[in-house]
C-alpha cells in the first residue's frame, strides 16, 4: 500500500499547507466568476425548469428520482442533486453554478489526495540527510500540484464546470475518486474495517454509475490502481479485486442500451465505417487535450468517408502510440496508472457504442483525471535531471497559461447569446445552436432575432421539430396564431410524442377560442407525461373558460399535489371557488398562495373582497 501523506517531512509542512492552497485559490478565481452566468436553453430548460422529478425531496419524490428515467437517461443521482439545489436555492441559477464549482474543487482535492497517496510510496523508508528529506518532500507537493493543475485548470474542463447541465460528469468523477480512495483504504485497514470500507468503495462505484455511464470505466481504474498498489499482481487476484465493479458496469450499461432513445442515437453505419469513425474521434479528442485551441460547443458530426483520411490515421497512430507508452511505462506504475486511467476514459466517448453526440468537451472530464495522475509521474522523472526552481518556474508558467485560457473558455458560458454566438462562429452549420440562440432571444421578447435564427436553422435541417416550434412559438408572440399551427403541427409530424409541442398547440387553440380542440392537445400532452404541471393547469384554464368548474379544479388540484409550493395552482384553486361561490375554499387556497408571495397585493384584495362579500370586517393577513 502506498504511503501517506504524513510521511512528508516536517520542514515542508508550510508548502503542504501552502501549495494546495494556492492552487485552490487559483481555482475559484477561474471558476467563481459561473455564480453571476445564467441558465443556458442547452437542456437546462428540461433538466431543471419544465422537470417535475425535482421539485421536491420527499421520499416519494426521491422514490420517483430513481425509479424514472429524465430526458432519455437514467441519471438519478444527477436528479436528487438538481432536487437539492430546487429545495435550497428555488430557480436561482447561482446557486447551482456554486454546486459545480464545489463538486469541481472536491474532485481537484480527491485527485491531490490520491496523488498524495501514491507518489509518496516511492519514497517512503527511504534513508538520507534531513536535507535531501526536505527535498523529497519539496517535489513531492509540486509534481501532485502540477498533476492536478493540469485536470483542474485545463481549458476542457470550463464546459461541465461552467454548464449546470454537466454535472453528471463532475459527479461521476467524485464517485469514482471516492470509490478509488475507499478501496485503498480498504486495503490499509484490517478485521472488519476491511468490509466497511469494501462497501464504501461499491456503494461509490454505484452512485458513480447512476450519476452517468461514463463511469462504467470504474473496474478498469480499480484494476489500474491495483497494479500501483498490489504486489501480487496475478489475473485471477485483480478479477476477484474489480469482480463488484464488473456487474455494476454490466448493469449500467445494460440499462442504457435498453432504454436509449432512437432519436438520440448515433449515426448507423457498418462495422468498416464505425472503426474509421472510432479512429477519427480519438484523433479529434487527443488533440483537443494536447492542444485546446478551438473549443466550443457542438462539434460537427462526421463520419469520415475513406480509410485515407489524414486523421483515421493519426487516430490509428495515436491509438498505437498509447498502447506503445502503456507497454514501455509497464515498471513505472503511476505513469503506467495514468495512462490507462487516460485510454479507459476516452472509450465511452471513443463511438465505440453509437451516440448522437460525437465530440464535447465534457466526454474529456473524465480522462483529464488520468492525464493529472500521469502529468505528475512524469514531473516526478524530472527530479534528477533539472533544478527544483526550474521545474517550480514551468510548473508556475503552466498553471498561469491555462488559469488564463480556462478564464476565457469560462465566460463563452456567461448566458445562452454569448455561447451560442461563440458556437456559430466557429461551426456555421450548427442548427441546434441557431434554435438554442432563437429560444434564449424569444425568451427576451427579441422576436424578430429570434424568427431569423429559427428559420435558418430548418433551412439547414428542414426535418427539426425544435425549429418548427420554435418559430412557431415567435408567431404566437407576434399574434400570428393561424400562421402557427401548421408548423406546431409540422413539429408534431415529425415526432407525435412531443409534449411542450402538443401544450402550446392547446394554448393557441384556446386563444383562438377553440376550446376542445385546446382541450385534446393537453389531454395528448398528459398522455405522455402524466406528472406534466403545464398540461394541469392548461386543462384547469380551459376547463374555466368553458365553465366547467368541477373538472378545471380537478387538474388545478393535481398540479398541486404535485408541487405542494406551486403558487400558480393555489391562485388558480382560489379563483376557481371563487367562481362557484365557495369562499371558505378560495380564502384558504389565497392565503396559503399569500404564505408563498407576502408582497403580492392582488391576493391581499381577493381575499378582503371574500371576506367583505361574507360580511367581515376584519382586513387580509
Amino acid at each position: 500500500m502506498a504511503a501517506e501523506a504524513s510521511n512528508a517531512p516536517a520542514d515542508a509542512v508550510p508548502m503542504r499547507w501552502a501549495t494546495p492552497v494556492f492552487l485552490l485559490v487559483t481555482l475559484l478565481t477561474v471558476f467563481l466568476p459561473t455564480l453571476a452566468f445564467d441558465f443556458t436553453t442547452y437542456d437546462e430548460y428540461g433538466q431543471i425548469y419544465a422537470n417535475p422529478l425535482v421539485r421536491s425531496l420527499s421520499p416519494a419524490g426521491v422514490a420517483r428520482m430513481f425509479s424514472r428515467f429524465s430526458i432519455a437517461s437514467y441519471y438519478p443521482v444527477r436528479l436528487l442533486s438538481f432536487a437539492i439545489d430546487y429545495a435550497v436555492w428555488g430557480l436561482h441559477p447561482a446557486g447551482y453554478h456554486l454546486t459545480n464549482v464545489t463538486v469541481h474543487l472536491l474532485n481537484a482535492s480527491l485527485l491531490w489526495l490520491l496523488l498524495i497517496r501514491l507518489a509518496a510510496g516511492s519514497r517512503a523508508g527511504q534513508g538520507g540527510a534531513a536535507p535531501a528529506e526536505r527535498r523529497a518532500g519539496r517535489w513531492l507537493l509540486l509534481v501532485v500540484s502540477g498533476g492536478t493543475a493540469v485536470f483542474g485548470l485545463h481549458p476542457i474542463v470550463a464546459e461541465p464546470v461552467a454548464w449546470v447541465g454537466g454535472r453528471e460528469e463532475l459527479l461521476a468523477v467524485l464517485f469514482l475518486l471516492g470509490a478509488v480512495h475507499a478501496h485503498l483504504s480498504a486495503d490499509a485497514a484490517a478485521g472488519r474495517r476491511v468490509w466497511l470500507w469494501r462497501g464504501l468503495s461499491w456503494l461509490f462505484g454505484l452512485l458513480a454509475c447512476l450519476s452517468n455511464v461514463v463511469a462504467a470505466v470504474a473496474p478498469l481504474w480499480i484494476a489500474a490502481t491495483d497494479l500501483v498498489t498490489t504486489r501480487r499482481r496475478t489475473l485471477r487476484r485483480l478479477a476477484a479485486r474489480t469482480g463488484v465493479f464488473w456487474l455494476l458496469a454490466a448493469g449500467t450499461i445494460v440499462l442504457k442500451l435498453a432504454r436509449a432513445d432512437p432519436s438520440r442515437a448515433g449515426v448507423d453505419c457498418a462495422l468498416p465505417q464505425r472503426a474509421l469513425l472510432i479512429l477519427d474521434t480519438y484523433c479529434r479528442n487527443v488533440l483537443t487535450v494536447v492542444w485546446p485551441g478551438r473549443l466550443f460547443l457542438l462539434y460537427p458530426n462526421r463520419v469520415p468517408e475513406h480509410v485515407l483520411e489524414p486523421r483515421v490515421w493519426f487516430g490509428a497512430l495515436f491509438a498505437c502510440g498509447t498502447l506503445a507508452a502503456l507497454h514501455a511505462a509497464r515498471r513505472r506504475p503511476l505513469l503506467c496508472m495514468g495512462l490507462a486511467w487516460f485510454a479507459a476514459g476516452l472509450l465511452p466517448s471513443a463511438q465505440v457504442v453509437p451516440h448522437h453526440i460525437f465530440r464535447a468537451d465534457r466526454f474529456l472530464y473524465l480522462p483529464m483525471v488520468g492525464l493529472g495522475v500521469a502529468t505528475t509521474a512524469c514531473l516526478r522523472r524530472l527530479r534528477d535531471r533539472l533544478p527544483f526552481g526550474m521545474v517550480a518556474a514551468g510548473c508556475a508558467l503552466l498553471l498561469v497559461i491555462l488559469g488564463v485560457r480556462t478564464s476565457a473558455q469560462v465566460q463563452v458560458w456567461r448566458n445562452s447569446e454569448t455561447l451560442f454566438e461563440h458556437t456559430l462562429r466557429e461551426n456555421p452549420g450548427a442548427y441546434q445552436a441557431h434554435s438554442n440562440l432563437g429560444l434564449y432571444l424569444l425568451g427576451h421578447r427579441r422576436v424578430d432575432e429570434a424568427v431569423t435564427h429559427y428559420s435558418m436553422a430548418l433551412a439547414i435541417k428542414n426535418d427539426m421539430p425544435d425549429g418548427y416550434f420554435g418559430l412557431a412559438s415567435a408567431l404566437v408572440v407576434q399574434g400570428r396564431l393561424q400562421d402557427a399551427i401548421p408548423l406546431f403541427s409540422e413539429a408534431l409530424k415529425i415526432d407525435p410524442n412531443l409534449h411542450d409541442v402538443h401544450v402550446n398547440l392547446g394554448v393557441t387553440y384556446v386563444k383562438l377560442g377553440e376550446i376542445e380542440k385546446g382541450v385534446a392537445q393537453y389531454s395528448k400532452a398528459l398522455a405522455i407525461r402524466p406528472d406534466s404541471l403545464e398540461a394541469h393547469m392548461n386543462l384547469g384554464t380551459a376547463f374555466s373558460i368553458a365553465g366547467r368548474y368541477d373538472e378545471a379544479i380537478a387538474h388545478a388540484s393535481a398540479a398541486l399535489a404535485l408541487n405542494p409550493r406551486f403558487s400558480a395552482a393555489l391562485e388558480k384553486l382560489g379563483a376557481l371557488y371563487s367562481k362557484q361561490g365557495r369562499a371558505d375554499e378560495a380564502i384558504r387556497h389565497y392565503s396559503a398562495a399569500l404564505r408563498l408571495n407576502p408582497g403580492n397585493p392582488e391576493l391581499r384584495r381577493q381575499i378582503e373582497a371574500l371576506r367583505q362579500r361574507r360580511g367581515e370586517k376584519v382586513p387580509a393577513d
